[in-house]
């Protein structure tokens, strides 16, 4: 059994912030599920780690039908539902809905495409890079001629051709004309290329794309969306995973990146957060969960930070929040003894004056006796914060992997490169963000949507494979995810070979 603790402090230095109180409010929320999680898993409840692949499947087939008006501002992101329910069904192993069709769902992609190229986000709109991305995964997901015939090729690839930015002018590509320049739209139009099997490389040399991304990772490690931007979960998968589609992630400073997205995984609850001093969010189980396994199947070995290759056992937590945790601890510690030796002195000083009668000193040692003392009670609170944060981190989802979760060998892996973060982030997955009426949402509190559904699964089935550990049991195992594209291994290996015959 695990002790967790009747109070959870983050460390906000004693000023309260909206995002402080928001943390605080969450932690409370995923104390309850994890003291709940616990002590069904005492009892032996071998479904307490449950996915709830039918409930899911079921609240995703209802978005490929008619929509309330409540969908009305994701009009433009029709090719996006499309994608999101159709990857979350075939990663459930669950069929399409009986209505809309098979045949429906692809005349429907069909009308999306642009006669110049590319798709956009419903029929008539302008081509974009991310609903083209999403229209073309979502084309592949579906599989076999009839759905992957719908795409011009030549055309699509004018477009993105077109979405260049030279070089001399900065590099990069914009999302449509006239449109905004980032991180996405090298991602979006890599890896539509890559899964229609067209020329990665052409494309990526008109815009100057590896220097462009490599402009983009900010000092903290991460990614943001242009150069000079904060560090961002979402655009840093894109900016990796773009890398990677062109053998060229070690462009980056690898070891930076790998600490930076670690120190993001949260320690108590288990999943990531997308950016720095942010709550973490269900989405970020992919975007951020996806860039170590892609750093350890496409970095080169000698480009990696060894630390973060060491194996972390569940006695032994190194990882960044609690070295960070502890570091803070000793420091206070250091630095309350010196103002306690100040306070000491300011008050003899003090108490000299008063005996002495020295009217003209008492005033002034006085107040340094009181500030002193205000000093010492300030990082004694700060103390005592910090060592709670220390206990936050051993009793949250990595403490409960420690004490052995129900969990089955990942197919074709080695359970012994199972990883504490790996299987924290699946506890995260499936005792905090999945509805019981099904579908999956950002966190407890939240209400489940077909993004977050989408990305949950997505994040979970990469956390499988790269761990080697299926937590909950074989129940819970899904398949292989392609962790570039994004869409399921399968499905892309089939599409790639039928349009290379083309």
């Amino acid at each position: 059994n695990i002790a967790l603790p009747l109070r959870l402090q983050m460390l906000d230095d004693g000023i309260a912030s909206d995002t402080s109180r928001e943390q605080w409010a969450l932690e409370v929320r995923v104390l309850e599920l994890y003291r709940h999680l616990d002590a069904r898993l005492l009892d032996g409840d071998d479904g307490a780690l449950e996915l709830y692949r039918d409930k899911h499947a079921k609240f995703l087939r209802k978005g490929l039908g008619c929509l309330n008006a409540g969908f009305l501002g994701l009009d433009a992101s029709r090719t996006w539902l499309c994608y999101w329910i159709l990857h979350g069904l075939v990663l459930l192993e669950r069929p399409f809905p009986a209505q809309p069709d098979r045949d429906s769902i692809i005349t429907f992609l069909a009308s999306c495409q642009d006669p110049e190229g590319g798709f956009g986000g419903g029929p008539y709109q302008l081509p974009h890079l991310a609903p083209t991305y999403a229209a073309v995964a979502a084309l592949v997901t579906l599989g076999g001629p009839q759905a992957l015939s719908v795409i011009d090729r030549p055309a699509l690839m004018r477009f993105l051709l077109r979405m260049c930015i030279p070089p001399e002018q900065g590099g990069g590509m914009v999302m449509h004309d006239g449109g905004e320049v980032d991180v996405r739209g090298c991602y979006c139009a890599l890896a539509a290329c890559h899964m229609l099997n067209l020329d990665v490389q052409t494309l990526a040399d008109c815009c100057g794309m590896v220097d462009f991304i490599r402009r983009c990772q900010s000092y903290e490690g991460g990614i943001g969306g242009e150069p000079g931007n904060e560090a961002h979960g979402g655009y840093t998968y894109c900016g990796l995973a773009a890398l990677c589609l062109l053998d060229r992630c070690q462009a980056l400073d690898i070891p930076s990146l790998e600490s930076w997205v670690a120190a993001l995984q949260a320690p108590f609850e288990g999943g990531y957060a997308g950016r720095t001093n942010k709550l973490v969010d269900g989405c970020y189980s992919f975007w951020q969960g996806a860039v170590l396994p892609l750093l350890d199947r496409y970095a080169p070995s000698n480009a990696r930070a060894t630390e973060t290759r060491t194996e972390q056992r569940p006695d032994q937590d190194l990882s960044p929040e609690t070295l960070a945790a502890r570091a803070l601890v000793h420091s206070l510690a250091v630095r309350l003894e010196a103002a306690e030796k100040l306070e000491a002195e300011a008050e003899a000083a003090y108490s000299s004056a008063v005996h002495a009668q020295n009217d003209a000193a008492v005033s002034n040692l006085q107040h340094a006796a009181r500030t002193a003392q205000h000093a010492s009670q300030r990082l004694r609170e700060g103390l005592d914060r910090a060592r709670s944060q220390v206990a936050a981190v051993a009793h949250g989802a990595a403490a409960l992997v420690a004490t052995g979760l129900p969990g089955a060998p990942a197919a074709g892996r080695d359970v012994a490169q199972s990883s504490v973060g790996a299987q924290s982030l699946q506890v995260w997955l499936l005792a905090a963000c999945q509805e019981l009426r099904g579908g999956m949402r950002d966190k407890p509190g939240k209400a489940p949507d077909y993004y977050h559904t989408c990305y949950c699964l997505a994040g979970l089935a990469v956390s499988q494979a790269w761990s080697g550990v299926v937590v909950g049991g074989p129940c819970n195992a899904l398949p292989t995810v392609d962790l570039r594209c994004n869409v399921r291994a399968d499905a892309l290996a089939d599409a790639r070979a039928w349009f290379s015959g083309r």
